[in-house]
């Protein structure tokens, strides 16, 4: 089990190791050349200076390089599906918030590339199996960051009643905590409703005591913002 609010660090990526170039072996004309080296040892100490020199900047150059095609890409995307809640069942309704992702594509439309924009990706699983959900498909601006536009789209699916036996969508996540330390502690989580000040954030009630905590800064997409409305919140915003 894990500690809520504990920070878990990012994969680390090491740099290539590059080994400088192996000292020539002791053939004949390297015994010859010896005592000229040994004469001048500031020359020889200079030269692996440089090579050695020469290996770091193009390391450092290599790496520049590959971070800068990625460079306007954001590293993750807000919707997060998890488990059960998958599904593949489609609406009508259609929901647009801006993120910029990189994701893969099909061949671009006319329209599409009138736009520098590359052809919309395919949609995401459903964030439910019921009750209501969201599906989000992403597309790649093919000039930087000067496209017109957003980038992503969303559609309601799962839109079929959940059973009686399923049981609130806010309070499942609140309860997927309860195997988690708090503070040292465990607690069993309720959800608290209708915050006004942040309607998509995980707001959770510890069982038979006053403490409320923000178990997560938003609540996984198609999650109601208030109990007695039908908005629902993408990407931690409550879209009406």
């Amino acid at each position: 089990t894990g500690e809520v609010g504990s920070s878990v660090p990012r994969s680390l990526s090491r740099l290539p190791l590059h080994a400088l170039p192996e000292e020539p072996g002791r053939s004949a004309l390297h015994e010859q050349s010896q005592g000229r080296r040994m004469a001048n040892p500031q020359t020889t100490g200079l030269s692996w200076e440089i090579t050695w020199l020469a290996v770091v900047i193009c390391t450092h150059l290599q790496i520049k390089a590959e971070q800068a095609q990625d460079a306007y890409f954001l590293p993750e995307f807000a919707l997060s599906p998890q488990g059960s809640f998958l599904e593949d069942t489609t609406g009508e309704q259609f929901l647009i918030y801006r993120y910029d992702d990189q994701t893969s594509r099909i061949a671009r439309s006319d329209e599409d590339k009138e736009g520098a924009w590359d052809a919309w990706g395919a949609w995401s699983d459903c964030s439910r199996t019921c009750g209501g959900g969201a599906s989000y498909s992403l597309r790649r601006c093919l000039n930087g960051r000067n496209c017109e536009g957003r980038n992503i789209r969303y559609k309601t699916c799962s839109n079929n009643d959940c059973p009686s036996d399923v049981g609130d969508f806010r309070a499942q996540q609140c309860s997927a905590y309860n195997d988690v330390k708090y503070q040292g502690q465990f607690y069993e989580w309720l959800p608290v409703y209708n915050d006004p000040s942040a309607p998509c954030a995980l707001k959770c009630q510890a069982l038979g005591k006053k403490l409320v905590v923000e178990l997560a800064p938003k609540v996984l997409d198609g999650t109601r913002c208030n109990d007695d409305s039908l908005d629902m919140c993408i990407s931690g915003i409550c879209q009406v």
